[in-house]
């Protein structure tokens, strides 16, 4: 969830709720993309790349990202995918410029509840309800607390999930939200294109999401389109968002 906001009053909350590290983004370097001034202003605020959305009964898409990390040669491209059977899949994709090395860190804000460390994902139970979250690209976890104002002038502890990861060259980190109450399980599986031919993960990547008896193949590909049919477990098709289910057996194109 979102920190919020809590105060108006410049001061070290106020700063701190409205840095890019109280809400759920990514940081590269340990530099923010859009830097505080004041309580109203900002240095520079991040130039946004165009956003695409799409809504649909099954799945809603959403792809958008910005200029901040130019000076260092990154442009950051976010991917959300809401599949409404109870999944929410984020890539998040570090196009580069060279081979400088970078660390990038993703940032994860609960509400209150308690959150455990899985093998490759956590586990937040909260009053009524939990969720799981895995990530897939070898991204190094840390939990911690964080600052969170559900009201204005109130501001409490909940728990918090960073992911590190140190990289050079273009690079896509995957995470994915299980929004079940059930054991949930989430592979990674191979893309090729109509020759056979296995694609880096640079260039499109597949998911298998499997909870309780259903399962639903969600295929990304990371580069405009055109670049071909894509083929993973047992499906193919066209498009940067292709989702097959139970009930659109064919695909959904999403993007």
């Amino acid at each position: 969830m979102d920190g919020g906001r809590g105060t108006y009053v410049e001061g070290p909350l106020r700063r701190a709720l409205k840095s890019p590290a109280a809400h759920n983004t990514l940081r590269l370097d340990d530099t923010d993309f859009t830097r505080y001034l004041s309580t109203w202003g900002w240095d520079s605020p991040a130039e946004p790349l165009p956003a695409v959305f799409r809504t649909t009964p099954a799945a809603d898409y959403l792809r958008a990202g910005h200029l901040g990390y130019l000076d260092r040669g990154c442009v950051v491209e976010r991917t959300v995918v809401f599949i409404k059977s109870g999944w929410v899949v984020v890539a998040d994709m570090l196009r580069t410029a060279d081979d400088r090395p970078h660390t990038a860190r993703q940032y994860f804000h609960f509400g209150p509840g308690a959150l455990t460390r899985e093998e490759d994902a956590v586990h937040w139970q909260g009053q009524k309800t939990d969720a799981r979250l895995f990530w897939l690209s070898g991204q190094t976890p840390t939990l911690g607390r964080g600052t969170l104002a559900p009201r204005y002038n109130t501001h409490e502890s909940a728990p918090t999930l960073t992911l590190d990861t140190d990289f050079t060259g273009t690079t896509v980190l995957l995470t994915v939200v299980a929004l079940q109450d059930r054991p949930a399980r989430v592979e990674l599986l191979p893309v090729t294109d109509a020759a056979g031919h296995i694609l880096p993960a640079t260039a499109a990547q597949a998911l298998r999401l499997t909870s309780g008896p259903d399962h639903s193949t969600l295929l990304l590909a990371h580069q405009a389109p055109g670049a071909g049919l894509l083929c993973a477990g047992g499906h193919a098709g066209y498009g940067r968002a292709l989702l097959f289910t139970h009930d659109t057996p064919g695909g959904l194109c999403l993007a």
